[in-house]
């Protein structure tokens, strides 16, 4: 599976796991979200998405999480946090860290790729 198509797999979740209610984001919710974030600014810091593409991915979530029933700003906010968590925390990371979680991603890119050809 591509950086791209797990952001589309994020976003599919999302809708298959929805809840009817207009209410502010539930926990679950939070936690996909934050993981959609980390994996697309990952994706972006690794390379692997330019920034148009990450602007893009950060679009479909948010309007799959608005179809939920999850207000705009509580997306945005959260979407924020978990972002600028991951940064920070990339910040602080040894280069070759940094190149080695790079080397794994694209590797279980290539490989749900992969699986998804031989399917």
């Amino acid at each position: 599976m591509t950086v791209r198509k797990i952001g589309a797999a994020i976003a599919l979740i999302s809708v298959l796991t929805a809840g009817v209610s207009a209410a502010p984001m539930d926990e679950t919710k939070g936690k996909l979200l934050t993981m959609a974030a980390t994996l697309t600014e990952m994706g972006k810091a690794c390379g692997h998405l330019s920034a148009g593409d990450a602007e893009a991915s950060k679009t479909r979530q948010r309007q799959a999480m608005l179809a939920q029933g999850v207000d705009a700003k509580s997306f945005d906010k959260a979407y924020d946090e978990a972002g600028a968590d991951f940064r920070s925390k990339w910040a602080t990371m040894p280069a070759s860290q940094q190149q080695s979680a790079c080397a794994d991603m694209k590797k279980r890119s290539e490989q749900g790729a992969a699986q998804g050809r031989s399917k």
